[in-house]
């Protein structure tokens, strides 16, 4: 059926007096959750539509990684979210019912983040609100140390070691690459020698590392 022919039919139809379904309404329309440290979890919001009388309603979104449906888990923390309790909630009944969608933003990667949140019966165009948001890279991050900020730093870092006794030598060369996003590479060598007999080593691979800021008193 070509576009001309649909046209003809739907104002056949309204000619006819037959009935077309309203279109669902979400409100709000849109919703812009702002800037938020990537790994956590906002509040949720929440969307509210009325349901068409005697059909099934499918809600979805269209980033599901970024954006999550959920439900409120009640107290003590009634703004998480728990994904295994239903999305929707409705009240009321027949041309009455009004549905409750929540919907929260946990970003996974820095920068700004767009979603679709959709509610359709199946039978036309689904309801939408348009959804965004921001992930920010967090002040610090668990890893390593309770708060570590060797995320915002990269470069090369190097380190020698050199200890001479009677009979004895230890000697130490490390070289440390740091990337932007917290991961070092080490590399470099170790050698000792004592009562003439001398043991080397070679030093390279993933490493650990930590930046912290100690602030003390005046």
């Amino acid at each position: 059926m070509n576009r001309i022919a649909i046209l003809r039919l739907t104002l056949a139809s309204a000619a006819a007096g037959v009935l077309l379904p309203a279109p669902i309404t979400v409100t709000p329309a849109s919703h812009d959750f702002g800037e938020y440290t990537v790994g956590a979890e906002t509040r949720p919001v929440e969307f509210r539509w009325v349901a068409p009388v005697g059909r099934p309603i499918a809600v979805e979104i269209t980033d599901s990684a970024n954006f999550h449906l959920g439900d409120y888990a009640g107290p003590p923390e009634p703004w998480q979210l728990v994904r295994n309790l239903p999305i929707t909630r409705c009240t009321g009944s027949g041309s009455a019912t009004v549905c409750t969608t929540v919907v929260a933003f946990r970003p996974q990667r820095v920068g700004p983040l767009a979603a679709t949140l959709l509610i359709s019966d199946g039978t036309r165009n689904p309801g939408t609100a348009q959804l965004r948001g921001k992930g920010v890279a967090p002040a610090c991050r668990p890893r390593v140390v309770p708060c570590n900020y060797s995320h915002f730093y990269s470069g090369v870092f190097s380190w020698s070691v050199t200890l001479d006794g009677p009979g004895s030598h230890y000697g130490e060369d490390v070289s440390v690459t740091l990337a932007t996003d917290g991961q070092a590479t080490c590399s470099g060598s170790v050698t000792e020698t004592e009562q003439g007999r001398t043991r080397s080593a070679v030093i390279s691979g993933p490493g650990l590392i930590a930046v912290e800021f100690a602030f003390g008193r005046n």
